[in-house]
This record gives C-alpha cells, structure tokens and sequence, in this order.
C-alpha cells in the first residue's frame, strides 16, 4: 500500500512538473521548429552591411564589420543546421518502433528542449556579436546600427525574449 501510494505520488510530481516545462517551452511542435529553421537562416543571410550608412565605416573599420558579421553569420548558420538535425530526429523518434509510448514523449519532450536550448543559445550569440561589433565602429553609427539591428532581431521573433542593449 505504501509502495502504491508513493508511485502515485511520484506520478503526480512528474505530472505536474511536465505541465510546467511544457508552459515554458516556446518550441512544441514539429511546425514550430520548421518556422524557427526558417527565420535562423533568414538571420544567417540578411545582410548587415544594409543597415550602416557605408561612408562612415571604412578601411579598417569597414573589414572588422564585414569580419565579425561574416563569424556571426556563420554561427548562426550553424545553429539552423543544429535546429534542422533535431527535427530530424524528432521524426526518427516519432517515426520508431523500439521505443515505447512513454519512451517517445521522454525523447520528444527531450528534444524540443534541446531545441528550446539551441534558440536561446543564438540569443548568446547575438548578444556577443553586438558587444563586439561596437570594437571597430564610431559610437554614434553603433547606436544607428543597434538600434536597426535590434528591431529586426526581435521582429523575428526567435525566442520569448528580446534583446536590448544601449
């Protein structure tokens, strides 16, 4: 009897700590991960030098710009190549017949969390490639571009959160 009530117990805890990383989780669907997929690499191709007036960087600071949006550009590629991968062992989960119904929804849940965790991770990034962005560039066209960059960052919508710096 007190085995049974302590499983019962267990259960529950695990229940109710299920409901709440599901409530915190901002990817949750095969879809959504899609979407994020999609707008990661949007973020890889978009085109940084658009948004600084050229004449106001150059020589020097023109190739530290080009060079450290290139890395970040590249980080974040790799971070939609890691998104695409996770997708696609969700479907090799989902897809399985070695694990149970139970070992699914624990891979799953696994999963999106690792996903979760690769969004937020581009968060990071993007946070350290404005820090280091502003090396090379005159404070008043930092605050041009961060500004611009900031909107389109989080008019992407990639996590819950959104980026602000000043």
């Amino acid at each position: 009897m007190k085995n049974k009530l302590a499983y019962l117990l267990v259960f529950l805890c695990f229940c109710i700590f299920g409901n709440i990383m599901q409530a915190n989780a901002y990817v949750s669907s095969e879809y959504d991960i899609q979407q994020k997929v999609q707008q990661v690499r949007a973020l890889s191709k978009f085109d940084f030098l658009s948004l600084v007036n050229k004449n106001e960087l150059i020589g020097f600071r023109l190739d530290n710009f080009k060079m450290t949006s290139q890395y970040y550009s590249n980080n974040v590629a790799l971070s939609a190549d890691n998104l695409s991968n996770i997708l696609n062992q969700i479907n090799l989960v989902k897809n399985s017949s070695d694990y149970s119904d139970t070992e699914k929804n624990m891979q799953l849940n696994k999963l999106y969390q690792d996903a979760n965790n690769a969004l937020y991770d581009i968060d990071t990034k993007t946070i350290s490639y404005l820090i280091e962005v502003r090396r090379g560039m005159p404070s008043i066209t930092y605050q041009r571009y961060l500004k611009k960059f900031q909107d389109y960052y989080n008019s992407l919508g990639l996590t819950e959160s959104t980026i602000i710096l000043n």
